[in-house]
Order: C-alpha cells, then sequence, then structure tokens
C-alpha cells in the first residue's frame, strides 16, 4: 500500500511519531502533514476507490481517536465522495472482486455505525447496513464469520448496526434471539459481554430520550413497561454482563491465551455498564468488577483517548443518575469517543 499512496506513507509515519513522542511539536507537525498529504491525495482519486488511499484515511481516524480528536468528518469525507450511502454496488473495481477494497469499507462501516462512537459530530452514515443489503445480491450472499477489527461475527455486527435507528423493542428481541457462532472460548464470552451491553445500550437510549420528550403521557409509559416485560430486568442484564466481564479477564489471564486481544474489546462494555450508577451503587461488586477493567485500560494505555473516558465516567458517578448522557459531555469536551 505504501508503494501506492504517499498518503499512506505519511500518516503511518505520523501514527509511529505519536506512538513514541505523544504531543510534541515534531510529533504534531507530521500529523499535519498526514492530513495535507491525505486531503491532496484523496482529491485525485475520486474517479476509482482506491483501497490504499482509504486505509490512510482509517489509519488516520485511528490516529485522531487516540487523541481524542474528532475523527467522524474523515469517514464521512470518504464516504461521501465515493456515495457508498447509495453507490456501493457501483464501485470500481467491485467490492466483491477486491479482498482489499470490501476490507476497507467494512473497517469503515464498523467506524461509522452509531453505537461505535460517542459524542460523534457528524452523523452516522449507515454504511453497514448499505453494504450488507449489497452483499445480498451477491454470488455467495452476505458475508459471515468474524469481522477481523471488531473481533465480532458479522450476524451480530448486524444488529448492532440498527441500534439507535430501528423500534429499540425489536433490536432487543433480536439481541436476544441471536444465536451466537462458534469461536474460542475467550471469544464466545466478549460476545456475551457485547450483547448484554448493547441490550444495555438500546435501554439508556430510550430513557434518555424520555428524559428530554416532557410530553410523554402516563398511559404511554404504561403501553411501554408492558412491551419490554418479557425481557429480563435490567439488574439481571447487568449481572450476567460483569458476571461475563470478570470470566473474560480470569480467562485471559491462562497461558494459552496471552496472545489474544479479545482484552481490547472491553471499552464498551465497560462504558455502558459504568453508566449504570445506581444499580453499581447497590451491587459494590459489579461495581468492582468495572473499576478493575478501567484501571487496567489506564496503566496499559497511556493515550489520551482513556483518560477523556475516565474523566466523563467520573462526572457519571458524581450525578448519580441512569440517565447521565454520555454523548453531551463527549461532545462538550470536543471529543469523539470510539468504544469498538
Amino acid at each position: 500500500m505504501a508503494q501506492k499512496s504517499q498518503a499512506f506513507t505519511a500518516v503511518c509515519e505520523a501514527l509511529q511519531a505519536y506512538l513514541e513522542d505523544g504531543f510534541s511539536v515534531p510529533s504534531m507537525e507530521r500529523v499535519d502533514h498526514a492530513l495535507q498529504t491525505f486531503r491532496s491525495e484523496l482529491e485525485t482519486r475520486q474517479n476509482s476507490f482506491d483501497a490504499s488511499t482509504v486505509s490512510a484515511g482509517l489509519l488516520l481516524c485511528s490516529l485522531c481517536l487516540l487523541q481524542a480528536r474528532p475523527w467522524t468528518r474523515y469517514l464521512q469525507l470518504m464516504a461521501g465522495l465515493y456515495h457508498l450511502e447509495t453507490g456501493i454496488g457501483s464501485l470500481l473495481p467491485a467490492a466483491d472482486q477486491d479482498f482489499a477494497i470490501r476490507h476497507s469499507i467494512e473497517v469503515m462501516s464498523i467506524m461509522d455505525m452509531k453505537p461505535m462512537v460517542l459524542g460523534r459530530m457528524t452523523k452516522s452514515m449507515g454504511v453497514w447496513r448499505c453494504l450488507r443489503n449489497v452483499q445480498d445480491g451477491w454470488k455467495g450472499g452476505r458475508v459471515g464469520g468474524v469481522e477481523v477489527v471488531s473481533g465480532l461475527p458479522r450476524s451480530l455486527l448486524d444488529i448492532l448496526a440498527d441500534i439507535g435507528d430501528d423500534d429499540a423493542n425489536d433490536v432487543e428481541a433480536r439481541l436476544w434471539a441471536w444465536p451466537g457462532e462458534v469461536g474460542v472460548h475467550a471469544q464466545c464470552i466478549l460476545w456475551d459481554c457485547w450483547r448484554y451491553t448493547a441490550v444495555l445500550d438500546v435501554r439508556r437510549l430510550e430513557r434518555n430520550k424520555r428524559k428530554t420528550n416532557t410530553a410523554m403521557d402516563t398511559v404511554q409509559r404504561e403501553v411501554d413497561l408492558a412491551v419490554a416485560a418479557p425481557f429480563p430486568s435490567r439488574d439481571v442484564v447487568l449481572c450476567r454482563l460483569a458476571a461475563s466481564v470478570y470470566a473474560l479477564n480470569r480467562a485471559l489471564k491462562l497461558p494459552e491465551n496471552d496472545k489474544l486481544l479479545v482484552v481490547n474489546g472491553l471499552l464498551y462494555p465497560l462504558v455502558i455498564g459504568s453508566l449504570e450508577v445506581p444499580l453499581l451503587a447497590i451491587h459494590s461488586d459489579w461495581k468492582k468488577i468495572f473499576a478493575d477493567v478501567r484501571e487496567s485500560f489506564l496503566k496499559k494505555d497511556s493515550f489520551r483517548l482513556m483518560k477523556v473516558v475516565d474523566e466523563v465516567l467520573n462526572k457519571a458517578w458524581r450525578e448519580g443518575t441512569d440517565t447521565f448522557d454520555m454523548e453531551a459531555a463527549a461532545r462538550m469536551r470536543g471529543v469523539e469517543i470510539a468504544v469498538f
């Protein structure tokens, strides 16, 4: 890719400089140079989808998210240029015939998903759903298996992509009905963590909607409660999430799992689970499980992203409610928090 794209090389150099020197002046100069190179190169490659240039853009997003800087605008820039919201099926080269193109679109679509970014400053474009709809027409149909960047089954990502767009009760029903997939045991525990987290996230978003909708009357509340009745209570879901997080932490300490990177997938469960402040205040053992994960992230991760997450979660705890607006808190700080 470096041979095909100057931007790819420039972004890799900027990323390495940041990892080594942090926010030093030379490091930030490399970042600025990478941004300019990427923008210039993207303008010259409007007529065909170039996986090397798009990969440079995705790495640029990764660099910005580590710094807790806004980054979804670069996704929007690339998706808009190639009309990914409507034109994936007409890309040249075709995504079903070129693995690099399919992979880069897939990664972009995951970074674009609503649940994956808290405090986003641009609108989600729904690229994942567009990609999957196009795949329905491919010779082999929708691609299955585990997506390599998120470490999640694509069948689970299909459900996560609908959070915030489809009816909340329908999404939750699909989460409970999801049959799972075959994987190593640590992977399977991680997938359970994400499923329980997504259930809590769906309910959190609904609570926050109701908090801002003062016109919602008592009758409608009763209807909603009746509809939600078949699902497990929130304390049961949080208990199962805490148990899964605990089990995964224990599993990752086994010698045979020391090379696995699934621990990086615990950020979403950590953030959403930690927002259940009233329940965690009652159940100190659950609170400790999330606190231990948070501490491990802070110890191994010196990037600004995790420090911002820590600050915002502390603010949520001080507020003491289950309707803390994580998105607004992130936007007030001028950051976009990636949880994938």
